[in-house]
């Protein structure tokens, strides 16, 4: 459905008896924006944000894509270039000398 909103699930403790600020993805939550009022559910109902239903237990986290070739050479690239960096900063060069050296360095396949 286009413009339609996911139902948020928040957890409800013994100490707090109100809703919740945030729901369980992480969401703000602001009560007057709602389009009804809070309800207490047991168990999802399958209709809630894929987020909230991750982070509760009842829905699979999706797995990750594989990355390429390439990619894997950009991953290793980036670590690689990252541990040259702490080891400029070991030899005492200034943060505007590790830049100016950065700037020439160019990624693989470029």
């Amino acid at each position: 459905m286009k413009n339609s909103r996911k139902a948020h699930l928040t957890l409800i403790t013994e100490e707090r008896v109100g809703p919740s600020e945030f729901a369980l993805c992480g969401r703000p939550l602001a009560g007057e924006s709602r389009r009804e009022t809070p309800r207490t559910v047991v168990e999802p109902e399958g209709n809630e944000c894929n987020g909230c239903r991750i982070a509760s237990g009842h829905l699979k986290k999706p797995d990750r894509a594989k990355p390429t070739e390439e990619q894997k050479r950009m991953i290793v690239y980036y670590r690689r270039l990252t541990k040259q960096v702490g080891l400029m900063r070991q030899l005492g060069l200034t943060p505007e000398t590790i830049a100016d050296i950065l700037r020439n360095v160019s990624p693989p396949g470029s």
